[in-house]
């Protein structure tokens, strides 16, 4: 298994809490924590707001995430701060297994170097793509 969270790890969640769990270590790759809401979580995971918190409960109590509320008396509460504390995730983060890098090129592909044009179909009032250059118009 090749994912944000190590195999030993992944082992223990459904496939549904390994997408929250994903998230959530994507986020702490990036900026050390994770303070998106849950419904942020939910629909970055693919599934529902109780599966992101039964996800989170779970991975605190196997001691594999800190959770910090934010509450405001009397005002909606801030967000929670999600911070990964395993050893061995922090570890498996840090060594970028599951990252991919993209490279960008400035080639294009072309096939056989030609253009395609436009030809009109015999009887028919649709029509068809062949190779070959644009020779002045639309049918032309």
């Amino acid at each position: 298994m090749s994912g944000v969270v190590p195999a030993k790890i992944a082992a223990s969640f459904t496939m549904a809490e390994l997408a929250v769990l994903t998230v959530i270590g994507r986020q702490c790759q990036r900026a050390s924590a994770c303070v998106l809401p849950v419904d942020a979580i939910a629909a970055l995971a693919g599934c529902s707001r109780s599966t992101v918190k039964n996800a989170m409960r779970q991975a605190k109590l196997l001691g594999l995430i800190l959770v910090k509320e934010r509450r405001v008396p009397g005002r909606k509460s801030l967000t929670n701060i999600v911070s990964i504390i395993s050893k061995e995730w922090l570890g498996w983060l840090k060594l970028g297994v599951g990252v991919k890098r993209l490279t960008t090129t400035g080639s294009h592909f072309h096939s056989r170097g030609e253009s395609a044009r436009i030809v009109p179909r015999g009887g028919g009032s649709r029509p068809s793509i062949r190779p070959g250059g644009s020779r002045g118009g639309l049918f032309g």
